[in-house]
This record gives C-alpha cells, structure tokens and sequence, in this order.
C-alpha cells in the first residue's frame, strides 16, 4: 500500500519529454532536424527557402556537427558544389573616444542567432574579414573537403543550403503536455490550432506550472534579429476577458475564473481592446494585456 501511494506521488509531480520528431524528409540530431535543400540558389534565397519551412540557415558549432552536415551534403541526391550556411560578414563601427574617430571593421555572425561565430572550420585557416566587405557569406566547399569557404552571397555558383530547426518535442508536467508551435497566429486562429491537435491554448493555474512554461519557453526561444527587424516572442495564454474592464479574465477551454495570475507592470485592462493575455518576453515571462488580434507565438496545452 505505501509503495502504490509513492508511486502516485512521483507520477503526479513528473516531468517527461517525449521523443523529438522531424518532419518527413528531415534528419534529427541531438534534438534539431537538418534538411538539404532541393534547389541552388544565392545566399538571400536560401535563407527565405528555409525561412518558408519554419526553418533557418544551418548554424554550425561544433565539430560533431560539422562533420553531421557534411555528411548529410554528400548523401544528398543534389549535384551541388557547395552549400550555403547561416554565416554571414558583419560589419561593425565604434567609436575610440580616446583618439577621437570611429573605428571600422567585421565579424563572421550567425544571421539567425545574431551570435559571433566561435567554431570554425575554414578551408583557409586564415581567412580574414575585411571591413569593406559588407555582403560576404560562408558556405560548405566540395572542392576543398566540405571544408567553409568565404564568396559573394549573390553570386550563383551552383550552391545548394541546409536549413535547420528544432525538433518537434513537448514537455509535459503534473498530467499537462506542452507544444510551442512554429507559427504566430491571431488569439482565435492560435485556439483553433491547439483544438486542432486535441488541446488548448495554454492556462496557467498555480506558480509551479508559471514557472514550468516559462523555463519551456526559454529552452525554445533564440534572441535573433532577421534583417534588422525585432521579432515579438510573446505567447499567447487561452484567457479572454469578455467584459473588457478590469480583470475578469475566464479560460476559454473552460469558462472558468482565472484564479491564479501574474500581470507584470501593474498593467491594468482598461477596455475591450486589450481583452486578451499573453506571456509577455520583455518583462521575464509576467503576463500583460493585448489585442486579441495581434500575431503572437502559440503554446497548445493537452492533458495526458
């Protein structure tokens, strides 16, 4: 009898993870899917070719996935030459406040990520960066072993990418799973979504489960900036206030009160144009009122 209640009290507290998937025609490793692409193309349209795929321009950085992507190039049925990765020659200034003048130069970054590239594997091992060289690009060379090799981004010189993203994992807690889906979408739209998958929009009922979607959410998210453009990480919780005035939030799945909260900023609702909430990335996951029809990231909650 004591080992069937303890048993009961380690499930009900246990946290899972189920196994990662990838999309068909995608290879998984260490908890990422990595596709070549079927087309050649310059480095702009690579990158827009993953991006379309919910997926980003291949960020190498470590030797073991280095030679993972290597291999997966030559098991490709492409003919290609070479393959463009997410690397990118980024241009720099700065200001000596000493010397009184700006100072100029370049780093290899990671477009998606936007973090300065640490592993390397250059086919010159010297290669440098010249500040004047604005639009520069890495990609894989077959003609030196797979090994980087610094060109034009423009240039068309029978290049194929890889893309990669995570994989589709979920984590679940305390008789819940929890799934970030890849796409923004409207509140509305977003529920449909979860209801399409047999779950909803995430809710939120004690601190420990606040605290559990918020260490998710972290693991999920790369601060990145695509183009200079900042992208809103905010998610959506399945909670409406009907009302438009205070704080009479009810769960959409259940109709119930919103017992539990945790609004950041003292945000107040003040009408029916922020009637919705989200978890809110600029203010360490607090919740904060919006428009129901604005894009934000969606989170689908099941029960198990």
């Amino acid at each position: 009898m004591i080992s069937q209640i303890f048993l009961v009290v380690i499930a009900s507290f246990a946290v899972s993870v189920e196994e990662d998937a990838c999309p068909k025609g995608w290879t998984r490793y260490r908890g990422h899917c990595y596709s070549v692409g079927q087309t050649i193309s310059d480095y702009r349209e690579a990158y827009e070719e993953c991006e379309a795929q919910d997926a980003y321009l291949v960020e190498i950085t470590s030797a073991e996935e280095n030679t993972f992507v290597k291999n997966l190039i030559r098991n490709s049925t492409l003919n290609e030459t070479g393959a463009f990765i997410g690397l990118l020659g980024s241009v720099y200034q700065s200001q000596n406040l000493a010397a009184n003048q700006y100072e100029f130069g370049a780093i290899w970054v990671w477009e998606y990520s936007f973090e300065e590239v640490n592993f390397t594997s250059w086919a010159d091992p010297g290669v440098r960066l010249d500040y004047y060289e604005s639009h520069v690009c890495a990609a894989l060379s077959r003609d030196r072993d797979w090994a980087w090799v610094a060109e034009d981004c423009y240039s068309y010189l029978g290049r194929t990418y890889v893309c990669e993203k995570d994989a589709d994992v979920q984590k679940c807690f305390q008789g819940s799973c929890y799934r970030l889906l890849s796409k923004s979408f409207e509140l509305f739209e977003g529920y449909s979504v979860c209801q399409e998958v047999g779950g909803f929009l995430v809710e939120i009922n004690s601190q420990a489960e606040n605290d559990f979607v918020k260490d998710y959410l972290e693991s999920k998210f790369i601060p990145r900036s695509r183009f200079g453009a900042s992208l809103s990480q905010n998610v959506w919780l399945g909670a409406i206030n009907e009302g438009g005035f205070g704080r009479n939030f009810n769960w959409m799945s259940t109709n119930e009160t919103v017992d539990f909260q945790n609004w950041g900023n003292d945000v107040e609702v003040t009408g029916a144009v922020e009637n919705c909430a989200v978890l809110d990335t600029t203010i360490d996951y607090m919740w904060s009122d919006v428009s129901c029809f604005t894009d934000n990231a969606v989170l689908c909650e099941t029960k198990m």
